[in-house]
Order: structure tokens, then sequence, then C-alpha cells
């Protein structure tokens, strides 16, 4: 095959060059064909090749070739300096090259190098997607846009095949050579973070620590060019463009990842010296690219950004040296002190309000021996509209403690009739995990409020108590939900479902749980769940929610309302977070003028929606493409609600139940678990759950014998 590399002199073109060189061959449509010929085109090549010059290009191109990756582009900062030679590299010399495949009548594979730059400015999203229209900053990514546009027409019109690689910040490339006269690229000033001070040299870091944006090494980048150039054209679907993988990080974290690889003495030799005008560029890139379709086509993740630095620093990082990857906890809890297995009783109260769920596990605190009965009991009518009226911490105090006695009581009632139910159980119930009811979580101000007394409970059942779950991890910097993910692992090991799954619950505010095939855990609530379908129900008809989706199915969305909801910025924060019950509680008058079937059809899509962003921030951060999502909680009976969220995600979506678990009581089996892990002191919440600092206890235990 014949192949031809723009801006082979480049160091991404020099590592694609020199891959294929070493290789031989090269994988197309699933067979390896030999690289028999590789033409490259540099202006500091041999001989040089000016690609800006169509003469030139035509005579490079001659009677045709079989791949053609278009590398060369200028940086950023020459882009600013110099817009004239910026569109001449950019754009005028990609021109060239389809003019000049085309009038050699052999359609190449044309793999265009762009970039998430093609996003910019203020209106630059967290996570950026490849159906987000373009809308650059920079003069870089305003030729990047526009040849993307010329490269897919020419697609559109059969002279070339294209294929548009959106690549991020190569963070390992080279130090810029010694009396360079061109500008220095914006990402080769963080580069030298990691490789100056390994080499003895300082480096500035010209960023704030905290600003986020996406990284990639050259040889998975390289790789995965060739890949791209393999695909099948029909693999794409019609779309030529394509995320690279990528991983997000913030910048503090290359002078973090720098200690661990180099020691204190290199991360001695950084300065921190943010400059405006580089944060300006780097503050206007989105923090992260959504590479979900390349995950499903195969594209492998990007090197670690520690397994980077310790190349860089010319050291293997010791395993004990190694951090969990930033939203990736612990896979696994070995080593520590297991005490004999308990049966304690769960309890869980949901942002929906409906009552209270009760079960009966079986537990050690790490692994689920077995589940028992479960329980639900409606809330009474009176009580439920004693809770609903507190919503939000606008009521008077006097009212919030009538409302936690009273409901306290009403879950000792549960306690009561739930051991009843099985009394050669009940003897050996050693705890219970009271998690009471939210009625406020402000996670940005470091408030929630659950409603319940820990040791009324305890005095009225008899047994210990453990409440208070959420603060132990707010006061470590958590977002203080989910709590549930560490157990959502138990309980998949349990019932033998295998890794990488995800687990959906589907209350009144939606969470997500990633399980890797490692055991790690990343979770995050993601979206409204069922709390606006069952407040729309409530207002419209008196009914306390839509049977199994069966309005909202015989509705049409309203796209234009869905749009203005998932325009919430909330949907492109990364994950970890965290909702209160009320955050979107505005879609209701969004709603008010679409009929009954409408507004119901409006907001299950809006609750599809917001899970399906949430299955690709959670791949755009490193968490493995599920096998399938399994679905908890009430929501997943609303086929609505499970039918969009299937054709929104494009993966498996099936019921907890059907894998063997009890979907209806999941959550207060999960508070039964974990009561019994705050009594020992294991963790609840990791950084990769919750955002807390560390792995964080929680949870208040109050002795019966004492609460009496």
């Amino acid at each position: 095959m014949r192949i031809i590399v723009t801006g082979a002199t480049g160091f991404i073109g020099a590592a694609l060059v020199a891959r294929l060189q070493a290789a031989g061959t090269i994988m197309i449509d699933g067979a390896a064909m030999p690289v028999s010929r590789i033409d490259i085109a540099g202006r500091s090549g041999t001989p040089p090749v000016d690609i800006t010059d169509a003469t030139a290009v035509r005579a490079l191109v001659g009677a045709g070739a079989d791949i053609v990756f278009h590398l060369a582009a200028g940086n950023t900062p020459a882009g600013e300096a110099d817009p004239a030679a910026a569109a001449a590299i950019n754009l005028d010399a990609t021109r060239h090259l389809i003019d000049a495949v085309a009038a050699s009548g052999h359609p190449a594979r044309f793999v265009f190098a762009s970039t998430v730059s093609v996003h910019g400015g203020a209106v630059a999203r967290s996570l950026a997607t490849e159906a987000d229209a373009p809308r650059p900053a920079t003069t870089y990514g305003a030729t990047k846009a526009a040849a993307e546009l010329l490269v897919a027409d020419a697609g559109r019109r059969g002279v070339i095949d294209a294929r548009i690689a959106r690549l991020v910040s190569i963070i390992d490339r080279p130090a810029p050579a010694a009396g360079r006269d061109a500008p220095v690229s914006t990402v080769a000033r963080l580069a030298e973070v990691l490789t100056g001070p390994p080499a003895g040299r300082a480096a500035v870091l010209p960023v704030r620590v905290d600003l986020r944006f996406a990284i990639a090494d050259l040889a998975s980048t390289v790789d995965a060019l060739i890949y791209l150039a393999g695909l099948p054209a029909a693999a794409l679907g019609g779309d030529p463009v394509l995320a690279l993988p990528s991983t997000p990080i913030r910048a503090g974290q290359l002078v973090d990842a720098l200690r661990r690889a180099a020691g204190d003495e290199a991360a001695g030799l950084v300065r921190i010296a943010p400059d405006p005008a580089v944060e300006a560029v780097i503050g206007g890139w989105p923090a992260a690219q959504d590479w979900s379709r390349a995950a499903a086509l195969g594209f492998p993740a990007p090197a670690s950004l520690d397994d980077i630095a310790a190349r860089l620093a010319g050291r293997d990082l010791p395993p004990a040296m190694r951090p969990d990857a930033p939203l990736i906890a612990a896979s696994a809890e070995q080593g520590i002190a297991r005490r004999r297995p308990v049966w304690a009783v769960g309890l869980m109260s949901g942002t929906s309000l409906d009552g209270i769920d009760a079960a009966l596990v079986e537990t050690d605190g790490v692994d689920i021996i077995g589940f028992g009965p479960t329980l639900f009991q409606p809330y009474p009518e009176a009580l439920r509209a004693d809770l609903a009226a507190l919503l939000g911490g606008t009521a008077p105090v006097i009212a919030a403690a009538r409302a936690e006695a009273a409901l306290t009581e009403a879950q000792a009632a549960t306690v009561t009739a739930l051991l009843a139910a099985a009394p050669e159980i009940a003897p050996h119930v050693r705890l219970i995990g009271f998690h009471g009811q939210t009625v406020l979580h402000l996670p940005d101000e470091g408030i929630t409020v659950q409603l319940g007394d820990g040791a009324r409970l305890a005095a009225r059942a008899g047994i210990d108590t453990v409440s208070d779950f959420r603060r132990g991890d707010m006061a470590r910097g958590g977002e203080g939900a989910p709590l549930v993910p560490v157990v959502h692992r138990a309980m998949i090991a349990w019932a033998g479902i295998p890794a990488p799954v995800a687990v959906l619950n589907i209350g009144g505010v939606a969470n997500l749980t990633f399980i890797g095939s490692d055991g790690g855990l990343l979770a995050f609530d993601c979206g409204p769940g069922g709390a606006l379908l069952d407040d729309l129900m409530r207002r419209r008809t008196g009914l306390t929610f839509d049977a199994d989706g069966g309005t909202a199915a015989s509705g049409r969305v309203d796209d234009g309302v869905l749009a203005r909801l998932m325009a919430d910025p909330f949907f492109d924060r990364l994950p970890p977070k965290s909702l209160d019950r009320d955050r979107f509680a505005g879609a209701l008058d969004l709603v008010a003028g679409l009929s009954l079937a409408d507004a119901a059809a409006t907001l299950a899509a809006f609750t599809a929606a917001g899970v399906a962003r949430g299955l690709s921030l959670a791949m755009a951060v490193g968490a493995e493409r599920p096998s399938r999502v399994l679905l908890a909680g009430g929501g997943r009976r609303n086929r609505a609600i499970a039918a969009a969220i299937a054709a929104r995600s494009n993966l498996p979506v099936a019921p907890v139940d059907d894998a063997g678990l009890d979907g209806d009581a999941l959550e207060a089996q999960a508070f039964a678990v974990l009561a019994v892990r705050a009594a020992d002191g294991l963790p609840l919440s990791y950084p990769s759950t919750t955002a807390a600092a560390m792995p964080a206890p929680g949870g208040a235990l109050h002795r019966a014998a004492l609460a009496r």
C-alpha cells in the first residue's frame, strides 16, 4: 500500500512513520496489508514539500495513494500571530490534498488530524461531543473546523474516504528544539512540566492547578490514527468525525504525577505561574471529550498520566506509589479485618416520597451472604404531605421536628412488621441502617438534611441503629451522594453478574454506578429520576405516579423543551456530582403548556437524556464501556424511560430483577450493608463516588441499650 503522511517531520508524523516502517504492514478491514511505500511531506523533509502549494501537492499525490494521513498543522500561538499562514497550512493545504486525490481518480482513505480546539470560548462545554457544533475561539480552531467541513464534504462526494480524528493535548510531546523561531505551542508549555524537571530543567506551569483539560499520550494517539485508517468505512456509520481516546485531568495533577515519578526534587523545579493568555486558550477548550463511540469501535484507552510521567522520568513507578485513577476508586477491599456475618435491617425512603422500603441482609460489610424478606410501607398521606412541605428547606423548624418524629415512628413500625414476617431471622438481627428522609441536599454548600431520629428508632426497635450516613462524606469534601455504589459492587458479585456493568437507580433522582472489570467504581447522580413525572401526575391527575409509563408512552416529546432542559450546566459537569430532588423543579413550568401525555413524554425523555449524557461523561473520564445497564428503583418500571435510555445510549438495558436482584428493595438492602460498614469504620464512599478527598467513613451509631 502507498501511504502519504503530511506533517511527517512533526513529532506525531515522525512517530507514525516510524510505527508503520517498523510494522511493515497495516490492518485494513481486518486484514494485514503490506506497506510498500511511504511518502512524507514537510517543509523540513528530504526533499522538502510545501503542501500550501497546489502544484507541489499534486506532484506528491501523483497517480494516487491508498491512505493519506494529513497531520500537518500550525499551532495556536502561530495562528494568532499570523492568521493568513494558519489558513494556508490548516485550510488551503487540506483543499489542495483533496483536489489532488480527486484528480488521481483513486479515493484514498483520508485521515485528517483535527482538534478538540474546534470547540472553545464561552460556549465551550465541560464535555465535548462529536455532535456539538464547532464554535472555535482561536484561528487554529477555526481553520481546523473549516477544514473538517471540506474533508466531510469531499467524503460525501466520494472523492475521498473521509475519516476525521479529533485529537486532544498530547502531553508527552518532546521539548521544542533550541533556537526554534516559531512560537511554542500552548500544550508544549504544559508538557515541559513532565519533560524538563527529570532532566534537571526548571519548568513553569502556566495555568492554575484546578484548570481542567483533556490529554493523551503520543503512542496511543499514533495507534489510534492507524486504527482509524484501517476501519471499514461502514463502521463509522456515515459520520466521519471521531473523538479519539483521552483522559481529563486537572493541571495540578501534572506536578503530582511528576513528584511520584521523579521525586520531590524534580517537582521542586516546577514554578506555578498562571499566564492569563495561556489560561484563556486552555480554559476555552472542553475539559473532556466524549470518546464513547471510539471505545465501542475498539480504540484502547490512552496511557495513564502516572505511566506517562514515569516513562518520561526513565523509571517504573512502583505499584504501591500508583494512586487510583482520578475518578476510579480502589477495586478491591483486601486485607481488612472481617467481622462474622450478621443480619441487618436496611431502611430507605427515597426522594419520590412514596414510602418506606425495608429489607433484611446477611453481610460482613464487604460481601453479601444472603438476602432476607423485604417490605414496603406507603407513607400515610398526611405524613407524605408534611414531608413534601419541607422540601427546599424553607419550612419552620417545628414543622421539621414534628415530621421527623412521625417519620421515625413510621419507620419503627415498619421494622416491627418486617421482623414479624421473618421470625427465624429476627433474633439474629444486630443492626438497623436508617437512612431517613432527604428534604434538602445542597452539595455545593456542604449541606444535606435527612430527617430521622436514630436514637429514637434504636430505642423503639431495641436494635443498635446507624443513621446520618451522609455528613461524614461531606465533611471530607464529598458530595454526600451517592452512597450505595460500594454495595452495588457487592451485589453484582453476589449475583455473579460479569463486569463491566452499570447500575442505574431511578428514584426521585437518577444515579449511575459503573463497576469496572477490576471492580473499580465510578458513581454520580446523572439527572432527574421519577420525581418530575410523579409531581406532574399528582398535580394534573391526583395520581402519585405514571403507572408503567403508560401516559408518557402515549405522548410525543417536545424537542424544543427538552433542549432547554438539557442546556442546564449540570449536564456538562464531570463526575462525581450529586443533585437535590428539586434541582429541576422548573421543568414543570416548561411543560405546563403541553398536554398531559406530551408533558409526561417530554419529562421521561429528560430523564433518559440525562442518563445518556451521564454514560458519555463516565466513559470520557475513564470508565469502561458497560456490557449492559441494569435498572433499579421504581422508575425501572416506566417503559417510556427504559426504552428511551436504550435508544439514546445504544446499550442493552434490563431491570436488575432479570439478574436475580430485587429492583424495589435494592436501596434498602444497601443501607443494611452500609450500616455494618459504618459500625466497623469501613469507608462508605470514595473519591470516585462522591468526590470526597479520601475514602470516607460515616454514620452515627446509636446503641439500643443506651437509647432506651
